[in-house]
C-alpha cells in the first residue's frame, strides 16, 4: 500500500482509548501478530461483529429489564411494608378509640378490615376515594353541632 493511500484511509478513522484489563490487551496482541494484523484492525472487526450480530442491543435491553425488575421488586417490598405499617396503624387508633370509649375494639377492627375486603373485591380501592376527595371541592365543618341523625 502506498504512503498516501495509507494517510487517506487514517484520516477517515477516529482514535479510541478505551481500557481493557492486561490479560486481554495481552491477548489481542498475540493474535493480532499470529494473524499479521493490527490491534486496531481486530478491535474494529471485533465491534463491527457484536453490533451487526444484534447482541450488543440484546444485552442493553436484558440489563435495563433486570434494573427495572429489581426496582419493581424494591416498590413491592416497600409498600408491603407501608401496608403492614398502615395496617397496624390503623388497628393501634381503631382500637385505643374503642378501649377509651368502652365498645367492642375487636368486633370494629374486624369490621373495618372487612370492609376493606369488599370494597377491594368490588374494584374499589382507597386511592379511588383519595383521588374523588380530591376532585370534590372541600366540605365546611358544621358551625353548629348536627342536631338529629340520619
Amino acid at each position: 500500500m502506498l504512503e498516501h493511500e495509507r494517510l487517506s484511509i487514517m484520516r477517515k478513522r477516529v482514535r479510541l482509548q478505551p481500557y481493557v484489563s492486561r490479560d486481554l490487551q495481552q491477548k489481542l496482541r498475540a493474535w493480532a501478530a499470529a494473524k499479521s494484523l493490527t490491534e486496531s484492525a481486530v478491535a474494529e472487526a471485533a465491534l463491527s461483529e457484536y453490533f451487526d450480530d444484534g447482541r450488543a442491543n440484546e444485552d442493553v435491553i436484558v440489563r435495563r429489564l433486570d434494573l427495572m425488575s429489581q426496582a419493581v421488586s424494591r416498590l413491592q417490598n416497600d409498600f408491603d411494608l407501608l401496608s403492614d405499617a398502615f395496617g397496624h396503624y390503623v388497628r393501634h387508633v381503631i382500637l385505643e378509640a374503642l378501649y377509651k370509649s368502652g365498645a367492642g375494639a375487636d368486633a370494629k377492627y374486624e369490621s373495618f378490615l372487612r370492609g376493606v375486603l369488599d370494597q377491594t373485591g368490588v374494584g374499589g380501592a382507597f386511592i379511588s376515594e383519595v383521588r374523588r376527595a380530591r376532585s370534590r371541592p372541600p366540605s365546611r365543618p358544621p358551625t353548629t353541632a348536627p342536631t338529629g341523625g340520619r
